[in-house]
């Protein structure tokens, strides 16, 4: 059972990571509409596991999980909105770079607070692109807020991408 809840975990990491990966796609130019220019798109089905810590503690069903998919851009600090999630785990994956988009040598540390300002985990990432996915501890129904600030480099002007999931 431990072993299906990591593999879960980790396949759950690999698409919250997938899914967050920038791509460019370049238009092709077609001059006669011919079946050999017909392109079509493969469905995509994702599968996963139902573990305990999904459902309900009443056995009701499964809870509802939070998504925020979201990029801003800061300087040498920003907090975020107060939000209620609900599970006992919050998964955030995180990207930064300068507002261009390219890799600079900052360090943002990223604060997760209760809403009433107690501390609850900190991390640091590099503002190189890379995708970083970290996990906290919550409390299923309580409120949170993220702080994020310069934590090394020279003050510029950093674009940050962000992924939060309760479960």
């Amino acid at each position: 059972m431990r072993n299906f809840r990591r593999l879960g975990a980790l396949l759950l990491t690999a698409l919250m990571i997938i899914g967050t990966t920038n791509t460019t796609a370049f238009a092709a130019d077609v001059s006669q509409n011919n079946e050999s220019n017909v392109i079509t798109k493969p469905e995509t089905v994702y599968e996963f596991e139902i573990t305990p810590e999904m459902v309900n503690a009443d056995g009701s069903g499964i809870m509802p999980m939070s998504t925020i998919d979201q990029s801003f851009n800061m300087t040498t600090s920003h907090t975020g909105s107060t939000r209620t999630y609900y599970g006992n785990t919050l998964r955030y994956g995180i990207s930064v770079t300068d507002a261009n988009g390219n890799a600079v040598d900052n360090i943002v540390a990223i604060r997760l607070y209760r809403s009433n300002g107690s501390l609850v985990s900190e991390d640091q990432v590099w503002c190189n692109g890379g995708q970083y996915v970290r996990e906290a501890p919550i409390s299923s129904g309580s409120a949170y807020y993220f702080k994020y600030l310069l934590a090394y480099g020279t003050t510029r002007t950093l674009k940050v991408h962000m992924y939060i999931m309760s479960y």
